[in-house]
């Protein structure tokens, strides 16, 4: 299977070390793009110098702010991440209806060549952690699922969701794209994660791209890439 739907996710302050993931992981054969979180985008070499040095190194950037704020603080967020060479934006769902259809327009009349991408429940999070910190008894697939289902009324149709909650979200949704992070070789830990699967497994639930980090950078770059081959084959 071809490598071009996995992010690698450039996890680290350091912008040195994050250039070299991106070289030693990027280009032809090789990973087809990289994630830029909060870590190393608020780096003090951080910001959209970073973003423009690392595009010239993979062929799409994911930008995984995960933007949650009143609705025109998040247009207008949206108006300066307009022109920016980046593939997909992630903000949280649970900002609100009205906040996702302002950002939605603005950026169509922006003209902005990234699509927006709704973050849900976070992979942190387990049935039980969830539902005890916010005192409810919904599920983390149905809390999902509605917010979900609001947000694709508005034009978006790409998600953020667990693996594990991967196979119903995608027959409820089949129309949505999915990113999923949470990806782990057989061979690595869970860390932070709770609700973790491995690439193929993902693949063949209905991902449409990966998410991967410390499974692959904890590794020398050759020997994670075959790695992975392996496992998606």
């Amino acid at each position: 299977m071809s490598l071009d739907r996995i992010f690698l996710a450039l996890d680290t302050s350091d912008r040195v070390q994050a250039e070299k993931w991106a070289r030693d992981f990027g280009g032809r054969g090789r990973i087809g793009g990289m994630k830029i979180g909060l870590q190393s985008f608020i780096a003090r070499e951080g910001g959209f110098p970073f973003v423009e040095t690392i595009s010239k190194l993979t062929p799409s950037i994911f930008l995984d702010l995960k933007l949650h704020d009143i609705p025109n603080t998040m247009k207008g967020a949206c108006k300066s991440l307009a022109q920016s060479p980046i593939k997909f934006v992630t903000f949280h769902l649970a900002a609100g209806i009205q906040a996702i259809e302002m950002i939605e327009r603005e950026r169509k009349e922006s003209g902005a060549g990234f699509e927006w991408v709704g973050v849900s429940v976070l992979t942190s999070f387990s049935e039980e952690s969830f539902q005890k910190w916010t005192h409810t008894s919904s599920g983390l697939v149905d809390i999902s699922s509605h917010w979900i289902e609001q947000a694709l009324k508005t034009g978006i149709n790409t998600f953020v969701c667990s693996a594990v909650d991967l196979e119903v979200l995608h027959s409820r949704f089949p129309q949505a794209k999915w990113i999923v992070p949470g990806i782990r070789l057989k061979s690595d830990p869970l860390d932070d994660q709770a609700r973790v699967m491995s690439p193929q497994e993902a693949f063949d639930r209905g991902a449409d791209f990966l998410v991967m980090g410390r499974s692959l950078t904890s590794k020398e770059p050759a020997a994670a890439i075959q790695e992975l081959i392996t496992e998606l084959h």
